[in-house]
């Protein structure tokens, strides 16, 4: 059984929003051909995840320490400032973004953002 609760964090509402919709975005850009995205939205310890999972050809392991970089894209219409733009959010609201990837089957991005104790 899968339990519903919400998951409250301290967040400036617009940034996280412009957060989750680049990376969606780039989710959907990742995948050539069709495919399915997966959303998990749960509590683990003291945080808030939103994982954000592609089945997209994936990114080679020697660019993934360039992933968040100014400037570091492998789109060709990209300029490598929105995920950048997604890191300095996330670290402002004291939280962490993690990225695996394999080739030939996607990647997942994972956002951490602090609980909102009440």
């Amino acid at each position: 059984k899968i339990e519903h609760r919400p998951v409250p964090i301290y967040a400036d509402e617009q940034r996280i929003k412009q957060v989750i919709i680049n990376l969606v975005k780039n989710a959907v850009e990742a995948m050539e051909q069709q495919g399915n995205i997966y959303i998990y939205i749960f509590r683990k310890d003291q945080f808030g995840v939103i994982s954000i999972k592609d089945e997209g050809k994936g990114i080679p392991e020697e660019l993934m320490g360039k992933i968040g970089k100014p400037f570091f894209t492998t789109k060709n219409n990209g300029n490598g400032l929105g995920l950048m733009m997604c890191y300095k959010i996330v670290e402002e609201h004291n939280g962490t973004i993690e990225v695996e990837s394999k080739l030939g089957e996607g990647t997942t991005f994972t956002v951490r953002l602090p609980l909102k104790i009440r």
